[in-house]
């Protein structure tokens, strides 16, 4: 499933910078900074670069799942969130679940009106920070990205 999750964002990185090779602008908050945010009260000294990529992955999949209608967000979380959290984090899954529970609601009541999906990130630690850039587009809307990862649920479907 995790491989479903990777597809998904190089689906829509392509779709997306196709265009013209730029990301799109938007006059808001930058998104590396609020998922940043998001990200650093999971980690702990002890995270290896495997579960701090999986807690960013985790993270922007909030704000994705946001983004999207209400009655989308339990078939979004099964296929986007749970695979990772009981495959990286089954020991801590139920803490873990109540936190990005919790990211989804701040997405949807302070950034109701951010029109981005995080497509990809990169990143690094510098002087024990992380370092993040997060890859975004406001070309997508809800439909289409529900309709992206249909589409590649039913691909793997037929691999399998």
């Amino acid at each position: 499933m995790h491989t479903i999750i990777n597809r998904v964002k190089q689906l829509f990185s392509r779709l997306t910078f196709n265009s013209n090779g730029q990301k799109p602008s938007f006059d808001g908050p930058g998104l590396s900074g609020i998922i940043s945010a998001w990200v650093e009260p999971l980690l702990s000294e002890h995270r290896d670069n495997t579960e701090i990529e999986n807690l960013i992955d985790l993270t922007s999949n909030c704000w994705n799942i946001g983004s999207c209608p209400r009655d989308k967000h339990a078939e979004l979380w099964r296929l986007l969130i749970q695979p990772i959290v009981e495959e990286y984090f089954f020991e801590h899954r139920r803490d873990l679940q109540g936190k990005l529970r919790k990211l989804i609601k701040v997405r949807e009541n302070l950034y109701a009106h951010d029109p981005r999906f995080i497509l990809d990130f990169r990143f690094k630690f510098h002087c024990c920070r992380l370092r993040l850039d997060i890859f975004s587009t406001r070309d997508l809307s809800p439909s289409q990205f529900m309709a992206g990862i249909d589409a590649l649920i039913h691909q793997s479907e037929l691999n399998a």
